[in-house]
């Protein structure tokens, strides 16, 4: 044992002769894995630890479309962004190391600024509402393509999910306020800690957690 080294020299730089090549899969290797990716867990693959994102962006879908606001990426753009904020900055008020939060860090700017009334605006470039439209259109929640502005929602799975988080946060001030008036951008803390504590955005409840399991493992997959 005294023998031993007790500061190791730093390890020497290593070199290869072999030239590497991207892209080839001679033995075959990736194809199993590939298989089941594509077949038995798609979308799931592709869906952040944020699931409840998905929920989020159906109930966005349904609110939009009972406003009747114009068919329009841009104005459906607004408005999503202004609901992904009001979940954002009402989680971090109730729980300031909320994790898995789309804007995160602008959310915590604005918190910290200290005004009295938030306005909501996007947080991010790039918004849930699209971050999240593949693994939302692979899991028959919505459907969208070249021709559609704005998401749809399937019947069978996107509305009913909607329609679980309306009962989740229905009686918070921010979704009436917003139901009444869809424009409406400013909140006072209160307002947006409430939703927070109504949509924890790591712990999807009741039928919205049901809906969500039977979307991710289907008895009968499409």
């Amino acid at each position: 044992m005294l023998g031993l080294p007790t500061k190791p020299a730093p390890p020497e730089w290593v070199t290869s002769e072999t030239r590497k090549i991207r892209g080839l899969d001679l033995l075959g290797l990736r194809i199993p894995v590939e298989r089941i990716g594509q077949t038995l867990l798609e979308a799931v693959t592709t869906i952040s630890p944020t699931i409840r994102y998905l929920s989020l962006r159906a109930w966005i879908c349904r609110r939009y479309a009972l406003a009747r606001f114009p068919h329009s990426w841009k104005s459906f753009r607004e408005f999503s962004a202004r609901i992904e904020a009001a979940a954002a900055l009402g989680n971090l008020l109730v729980d300031r190391n909320t994790s898995g939060l789309v804007g995160f860090e602008e959310g915590q700017v604005k918190i910290d600024a200290g005004t009295g009334r938030i306005k909501l605006e996007p947080l991010v470039k790039q918004l849930a509402v699209s971050a999240y439209s593949g693994p939302s259109d692979a899991l028959k929640l919505s459907f969208s393509d070249e021709h559609l502005e704005v998401p749809g929602l399937t019947a069978e799975r996107g509305l009913a999910l909607a329609e679980a988080v309306e009962g989740l946060v229905k009686n918070t001030a921010f979704a009436t306020k917003t139901a009444s008036d869809p424009n409406v951008a400013l909140f006072n803390r209160e307002e947006l800690r409430e939703f927070g504590e109504a949509f924890p955005i790591g712990r999807p409840d009741g039928a919205e957690r049901q809906i969500l399991i039977s979307c991710l493992f289907s008895e009968k997959p499409a």
